[in-house]
């Protein structure tokens, strides 16, 4: 669906309108309305003389002389000597009052008003996100629904088994949602590196270290130690912030990263990381099947070297 630069036409229904309409007397060259209304809505003024149009029907099906011209604010047709022009019949909308109609000459009869009411008629939107998973365009409109407060939050990493070398790094990616799994920007998001979790199996508390994701990350706790175990970060348009985990040098172990929502600490999730290195070291066999005699057995065979000998079972 495409619409003209003026942002609306007049011959089409409009979705989350609620269609009001008023009597304005004679004599009168403003008016304001019982409704405020938006400077783009479409408005219908016609002469008393002619029937408006019925709360169910599309806008603007009435035309002819008895129709009011809407002009913008400032815009009125004018003579060569700068004076209105009250031959044709114009209206416009003060933006400074909303609801306010101004005419461009006195009424000399009554008029009929046709509106979209505000706050009812309008549902506002700042940025649209076509959202082709959820095909918003599938019927021709827009979907647009209202986003609601965080309820869920998923976090993920880019790589769940790193080497403990000092110089590979895991990305966490955190995406907030709200309950109808809507993506919610400019949410602030902690990033935390869990310890101690249990005292023989836990985590090893030396193994890795966050780093504040590349946009707009910060460093939010430092350990005793020095390495930073907690990082804060604002959501994107997708919904998601990020921060990093890197390994220490010749260290391996067990990570786990917690990353919640700033505002409500119950709307978190989990994930682990682990870090590896490569050790060397003498060979031990611990276990065999062979017992002493077995071994004894074998010595022999071996000693003699005639063909034959070979030790029974």
């Amino acid at each position: 669906m495409t619409l003209p630069p003026s942002g609306f036409i007049y011959n089409e229904h409009y979705l989350y309108a609620d269609k009001q309409w008023e009597v304005i007397p004679s004599g009168v060259i403003a008016y304001t309305l019982a409704s405020g209304v938006m400077q783009n809505a479409p408005i219908v003024i016609t002469s008393s003389g002619y029937e408006t149009t019925a709360p169910e029907d599309p806008w603007a099906q009435i035309d002819g002389s008895g129709r009011w011209q809407k002009r913008g604010h400032g815009y009125f047709t004018t003579l060569p000597d700068g004076s209105y022009d009250t031959s044709v019949k114009e209206f416009t909308m003060n933006p400074a009052s909303s609801g306010k109609v101004e005419f461009n000459q006195i009424l000399d009869e009554i008029v009929y008003i046709e509106y979209e009411a505000w706050p009812s008629g309008y549902h506002m939107v700042d940025t649209i996100n076509i959202n082709p998973i959820l095909r918003e365009t599938d019927s021709g409109f827009l979907q647009i629904t209202s986003v609601g407060e965080p309820t869920h939050l998923s976090l993920r990493a880019t790589q769940t088994i790193l080497k403990g070398d000092g110089h590979h790094t895991s990305q966490l990616m955190a995406t907030l949602y709200d309950q109808n799994l809507y993506r919610l920007e400019n949410k602030k998001i902690i990033f935390e590196m869990l310890f101690n979790l249990d005292e023989y199996a836990g985590p090893h508390t030396d193994t890795g270290y966050l780093i504040p994701g590349k946009l707009d990350g910060e460093i939010y706790g430092v350990h005793p130690s020095g390495f930073v175990y907690e990082t804060e970060a604002y959501t994107d348009k997708f919904g998601q912030a990020t921060a990093q985990c890197s390994t220490f040098d010749h260290r391996d172990g067990w990570m786990v990263f917690k990353a919640y929502y700033a505002e409500a600490s119950g709307i978190f999730d989990t994930t682990e990381i682990i870090a590896y290195r490569w050790r060397r070291g003498q060979f031990i066999l611990d276990y065999s099947m062979l017992d002493g005699l077995d071994f004894l057995d074998d010595v022999a065979w071996s000693a003699s070297g005639i063909p034959g000998d070979e030790p029974s079972d």
